[in-house]
This record gives structure tokens, sequence and C-alpha cells, in this order.
């Protein structure tokens, strides 16, 4: 038994889902397929959410109508019944709800954020199980929120595993044989019923989760607009490859670093129960492909780009002992949901590299206008002094390496106004915090190293 993915831009059309489709029919071994939200959909509700919590009330409507229009439209070209169209209208007037309770009570931004970011799994998984009925293919619809439980971290919340286990093997696994099921990946629920969502490209997160629990023989990830995992970005730099075969560590360290194929969460629960994962196209599938699995190759094997970072500094203006300054950070980043990224203590100051890129840790601009607009910076100034430095972008090279190419890559960007340097001590990755101008020469000199040894 396997489990498929498909990403946003696969099930953005008829077109589009039919090959999708076709895949399953031609494989009867895929039982289970978790839809993501069509393409753009999750960054214009997060549009939404940033316009409402700004006070910008109209404009957030309007984005909201023109997101529901949409999914109408292929609502409607993929042959949904009426009764479709008005479970589609529904769940985007029940997002109108949620949205005019934000508007209301600020503070709660994180839950009702992932309320509305959860509409668009809910409408994508709706209208793919009924193109799949049109086209005579026996499917079940499963709410995975009735499945996946997770704690209340909203953005980026953690699944409770065995009580998610219990509900994949009592309510999913009798249907398996029945029909192919299909459900969301991203979104899930907590203890209390309210929606919660995994984090950016949390959809292969989720098939990774209920392929462990299932356990199936692979998990397939289908993504229309790329042949696999490349080194990196083709659209950025040149000449690069598609990586055939790629470990648990690397994709790991990809991931996390800012390669934005998967989620960086993906690999445990598969890593856990040694199932290979395929990352695969869903146009033109099974003819490239990148195989995650234990095996992976050698040397330097990508990189990985994070745009909009912040780098803040601390300094310990209360001559704190360590120990209690980092308690003190700790507690205000807690509070303020900030998840403190890369972190050096020094005794008497800090560096914290935040990721507020789009698909960071609160999707988009979220994390800075919390920063800018809550007592974050009062409660930090009452123990140091700080400096935040923007317009910073986080570049990495990932795979096995030595001292001698360590010390070559760090001569390498010796000539860029470096903010921040980490070098791994498994000597597995290497990343350096530089200005967005000096992005370009950075991955140009670090792409010199690839697959070198």
């Amino acid at each position: 038994m396997k489990i498929a993915k498909f990403g946003g831009t696969s099930v953005g059309t008829v077109q589009h889902i039919d090959q999708c489709l076709r895949i399953l029919m031609n494989d009867p071994s895929f039982r289970v397929a978790v839809i993501s939200a069509t393409a753009n959909t999750s960054n214009e509700l997060t549009l939404a959410l940033h316009k409402c919590y700004l006070g910008k009330w109209e404009a957030a409507l309007d984005v909201l109508n023109r997101i529901c229009d949409r999914h109408l439209l292929l609502a409607e070209n993929c042959g949904g019944s009426q009764v479709v169209l008005g479970e589609v209208k529904d769940i985007f007037e029940e997002g109108v709800r949620v949205l005019d309770k934000l508007r209301h009570d600020r503070e709660n931004y994180y839950q009702y954020a992932d309320h509305v970011l959860a509409i668009g799994e809910r409408v994508s998984s709706l209208i793919f199980s009924e193109r799949a009925k049109v086209l005579q293919l026996n499917a079940e619809l499963v709410d995975v929120t009735q499945l996946l439980i997770t704690d209340s971290l909203y953005g980026r919340a953690n699944p409770i595993i065995h009580l998610s286990k219990h509900n994949v093997e009592t309510y999913l696994k009798p249907k398996i044989n029945d029909a192919l099921i299909v459900t969301q990946g991203f979104i899930a629920r907590d203890k209390r019923g309210h929606y919660t969502t995994l984090g950016r490209e949390g959809s292969d997160y989720s098939v990774s989760l209920l392929g462990a629990m299932l356990e199936v023989e692979e998990i397939a990830l289908f993504k229309r607009d790329v042949k696999g995992i490349y080194q990196f970005d083709p659209r950025v730099l040149s000449d690069v490859k598609v990586i055939g075969k790629l470990s648990y560590g690397d994709a790991i360290n990809m991931t996390y670093l800012g390669a934005k194929v998967l989620h960086h969460k993906t690999v445990f629960p598969a890593m856990q129960q040694g199932i290979p994962i395929r990352v695969d196209s869903s146009e033109f599938p099974f003819q490239e492909g990148t195989l995650i699995s234990e095996e992976g190759g050698s040397g330097l094997i990508g990189l990985s780009r994070r745009t909009d970072q912040y780098l803040l500094y601390l300094k310990n203006t209360d001559f704190l002992d360590t120990h209690v300054f980092v308690e003190k950070i700790n507690g205000i980043f807690s509070k303020y949901r900030f998840n403190i990224d890369l972190l050096t203590i020094c005794k008497n100051s800090a560096y914290i590299v935040i990721d507020d890129s789009v698909g960071g840790t609160i999707r988009g601009a979220a994390q800075m206008t919390v920063f800018e607009n809550t007592g974050f910076k009062k409660e930090l100034s009452e123990f140091s002094d700080y400096q935040l430095i923007d317009h910073l972008e986080l570049v990495s090279v990932i795979g096995d390496h030595n001292s001698e190419t360590l010390n070559l890559m760090i001569e390498a960007v010796g000539q860029l106004d470096v903010k921040y340097f980490f070098a791994s001590p498994e000597r597995n990755a290497f990343s350096v915090l530089v200005d967005q101008s000096d992005v370009l020469s950075c991955l140009h000199a670090m792409k010199k190293f690839l697959n070198r040894e």
C-alpha cells in the first residue's frame, strides 16, 4: 500500500486534477490521496488575514471573495453539483465570520489564522474528490481533522501521536479497502476542536505522518512544477541537477535551511519507520525524481536559501548570569509565539536569526507585524539593548565536507559582508547570513563546491 500527496499546482485546473487521478487509477496500490490547497491560495489567505489584522476590513473581504470565486469556477468546471457549489460557498462564508472575530480580537490572531488557512485544503480536497466521482472512481472524502490531533501551538502545531494513531486505526484503516481515500494535508485540530496548521508545506508533513501510522511501503509526493529535489532552484542558478538519491539527514538539512520543496519535518516520521519518500512530477511521473532514504549521495550535494531574514542582536545590560539571560529570551519569544531559529549566546550578548520569509514560522510578515505592534520590544529593553538588522538572507550548503573544504568555503565568502555564519559540528551544513545585495554572489561562490568531494 502506498500513499500519495498532490501539491497545489497539481490541483489548480481540471486538466491538472485529471493528471493526478490518472496516476491513482494506473497504480491501485495508492489507497490514500492527500490534497494541498490550490496554487497560491495559502498566500492569498495569509494576505486576507494580514489586511484584517491591520484593520483593512473591506480589503480583506475582497481578497477572500476573489479566492471563493476562483474555487467556485473550478468546482463548476470539474462537474460539481449544486450541492458541492453550496458547500464551497459555506466554507468561505465561515471564513468571513472568522475574520470578523479577528478584527475584534487581535490577541488571538494565530488561532483565527489557522481556521482561515484551513479553507484552502478543505475546498481543494472537496473539489478533487467530486472530480474523482465524476470520472467514475470510487472515492471517499475523509476529514483529516478527525484523524490528526495536535497541541494548540497555532501556526506550527505538533501532532499528538498516540491520539492521532488511534484515530487512524479506528476511522481510516477500515475504509481503505473499500474506496480511494481523499483527505487534506497541512491542517488538523487540537483537543478543544479548533483548527490548527502544521507549518508551511505542512501537507508533506501530513502525508508522512499518515503514511507512518498506516505503515505504507512508500510515500509519494507529486508536484507539478518540479521533477524532484534540485541542487538549487533552477530558476535562479543554471546547470543544477535533480538529486537522484538523498539521505534522510541531508533532506532534513536542506528543507530546514530553506529549500521550499518539502516541509522540514516531513522526513522524520518516514525515517523512524524506514519508509522511502519519492518526490516526483505529477505531469511526467516516474521519469526522474528524487528518492529519500537511508542511502544518499556523497560530498556537498545542494544549496538552500531563506529570504527575509532578520538578525536580532541583544546586549546583556543587566549582566545577568548566562542561564538567566537565556531564560528571559526564551520566555519572551514563547510569549509572543516567535520561533528562535539560529541562536548564538556569548557571556553578555546573543545573536538570534529570525525567519520571516513566506512560509517561515508564522507565514509571511506576521512576525514583524507582531514585533512592531506588541510589547515585545519593551520587554526586551528591560534587560538588554537590542538591534534588529533586516534585509538579510541565509545561504547554506548541504552535505558532507572535511575541514579543508570548510576553510575554502569560509575563504570564498570572505569578500562579502557576512553578518553571521554557522558550521555544523557534524560537518554536514555550512550557513552564512548576508545582505540581500550579496546573495547571488554568495550562491555562485557556494555552487562551485557541489559534488566536488
